[in-house]
């Protein structure tokens, strides 16, 4: 598990690499071929095809495996596509601090629930992830947060 006591400025979690982050794409499909409970899903050999299936897609899934935090979440946005994050809103309070929970589990709501609705408002929903991936989830927003945490004082 990933869970630990901590508090907030003591956890640093993964972070997409700034360079590789492809966000206005084309959607030519609802889901990602990619869905966490099913391994045969996994087809994908290389990094590309993998990628450009998040970027000809409107939403994929993603959820906790062998611990909350993986990069599977970044790529997924840093690919200009939406999360659908399952069971978000049970992650531990100081487990992935610095992702957009609050707006993870109102995607999901939404999906289970109005999904009409969500694709109605999928652009609003996707330019807020991705806004908030860029400043706290990409590897120069976790260098950021890295290099000013060091700068407080510890006393």
């Amino acid at each position: 598990s990933d869970y630990i006591e901590a508090t907030e400025t003591q956890y640093i979690g993964f972070g997409f690499p700034t360079f590789n982050v492809v966000t206005d794409t084309k959607k030519e499909k609802r889901m990602a071929h990619v869905d966490p409970r099913d391994r045969k899903t996994y087809v994908f050999k290389d990094e590309g095809p993998y990628y450009q299936d998040y970027q000809v897609s409107k939403y994929a899934y993603t959820m906790s495996k062998a611990g909350w935090d993986c990069l599977r979440h970044w790529e997924i946005i840093g690919n200009g596509c939406v999360p659908i994050f399952l069971n978000i809103a049970n992650s531990p309070r100081f487990v992935m601090t610095r992702a957009p929970k609050a707006l993870m589990t109102k995607i999901e709501f939404f999906f289970r629930n109005e999904p009409k609705y969500l694709d109605r408002e999928y652009e609003y929903f996707q330019s807020e992830i991705v806004a908030h991936f860029m400043k706290y989830n990409t590897t120069k927003g976790v260098a950021e947060y890295f290099l000013s945490d060091l700068s407080k004082p510890t006393w």
